[in-house]
């Protein structure tokens, strides 16, 4: 096992965690059993840090979803879903797109907002494409739905190995589409939708933008933290950090042999989206964040690369003594604000984008104008030099007519 190349808390964060090797016989009951214990084990350090905090203030932190007195072992069951915490209300509601009925849990941000409809993230959960847990992902929703000021839709799509590929990547598909033509439902402005997602949700952004555009449904931007873009895992930071970063390769063949109905399906574009040699033009402005020492590094330097090749506006964000997990459900532990937070990153790429958008509409305008009138200068000066050159042949006339008399 090689990490001598992280430091810091990252590196005491993954000496803490590294367990035995993965056992490819772990059912998928007890991954999903571990994955869970993963989860309130995060929830639990969490609480407690905001706990220990507020005590350092003297004021209770009202941002987090629960007080510490009413802590239950499963952190989930006891929300205040429906409530407003400081800055984001946190609902729970089944939409039906028609096709699959998808329960999915909405960030609306308290403060208010100029406008009627509000843009919205539809972010999807990093889950290896088995576990698509919501309380996996809820600090990353809340933090997008506070510092952007969007709506967070955070879809719980049906997951392999149950529902194998290319189900569950259809129902988010679904989803989006009915989220931009009936988001006035929900307070969404349909015009105004952006993707992200985390790992295997990174890898449903690539494929889903692909296919909003193809079918004329326009997204503002995407945005991929440490996505999952290549099942056939071929790179070579498979090599260099499948072994020992807390994301071993085993795992990811474990993984991706529970997604899809057989190996073959990992060279379909629409399973590892690097694959795909279709034209990538007018997809979305794009970042891509991923720590430097995380397997999928390679493949998303690599699809970065395609993506500007392509004409798409692209972010390339690798992060220095990072591993996978810096998206996850730990972020809080291994990641510092203003440096490599991937959520704060990719709140400041969302917000600026469409300002960024907008002025350079205005940019173009201006010079537009700007030709408008250098050519109206033009001709209005062409006009007067005829009729200049008019006058003065008028008066050369009148005067050889009075000589001849």
């Amino acid at each position: 096992m090689r990490t001598s190349s992280l430091t810091g808390v990252v590196r005491t964060f993954v000496d803490q965690n590294r367990g035995k090797p993965f056992d490819p016989k772990t059912t998928i009951e007890e991954y999903r059993e571990n994955v869970t214990g993963y989860i309130a084990a995060a929830d639990r350090e969490k609480l407690l840090r905001n706990q220990q905090k507020s005590q350092h203030v003297g004021l209770f932190d009202t941002g987090t979803e629960q007080k510490v007195s009413n802590i239950s072992p499963d952190f989930r069951t006891t929300s205040n879903f429906g409530m407003s915490s400081k800055s984001v209300l946190i609902t729970e509601q089944e939409i039906n797109s028609g096709t699959f009925t998808t329960k999915v849990r909405i960030y609306t941000p308290v403060a208010p907002f100029d406008e009627t409809l509000r843009p919205t993230i539809i972010y999807f959960t990093g889950s290896g494409f088995v576990h698509s847990d919501l309380a996996w992902q809820k600090r990353n929703c809340k933090g997008l739905a506070k510092k952007t000021g969007c709506i967070v839709i955070n879809p719980q799509e049906h997951v392999a190995p149950e529902y194998k590929f290319p189900k569950g990547l259809d129902e988010c598909f679904e989803l989006t589409k009915w989220v931009i033509l009936n988001g006035d439902e929900l307070g969404v402005n349909g015009r105004k939708i952006s993707l992200c997602g985390f790992s295997s949700g990174g890898n449903f952004v690539a494929v889903i933008a692909r296919r909003l555009r193809d079918a004329n449904l326009p997204i503002l931007n995407q945005c991929l933290i440490s996505p999952w873009l290549d099942l056939t895992c071929s790179s070579n930071s498979y090599n260099r950090f499948g072994s020992g970063y807390l994301l071993d390769r085993e795992v990811c063949n474990w993984l991706r042999q529970k997604y899809v109905n057989k190996i073959e399906e990992v060279e379909n574009p629409e399973v590892s989206p690097l694959l795909y040699e279709g034209k990538l033009n007018d997809l979305p402005p794009t970042i891509i964040i991923v720590g430097e020492n995380d397997p999928f590094v390679d493949e998303c330097e690599q699809y970065a690369k395609k993506l500007q090749q392509g004409g798409v506006p692209v972010i390339y964000r690798p992060i220095k003594n990072q591993i996978h997990e810096f998206g996850g459900c730990n972020r809080f532990k291994i990641t510092v604000k203003g440096k490599d937070d991937p959520i704060e990153i990719a709140a400041t790429f969302l917000k600026e984008q469409p300002l960024r958008q907008k002025m350079n509409w205005t940019s173009k305008s201006v010079n537009i104008g700007k030709k408008i009138i250098t050519v109206t200068a033009y001709v209005t000066l062409v006009l007067v030099m005829y009729k200049a050159i008019e006058f003065v042949f008028k008066n050369l006339r009148s005067d050889n007519s009075r000589d001849e008399l």
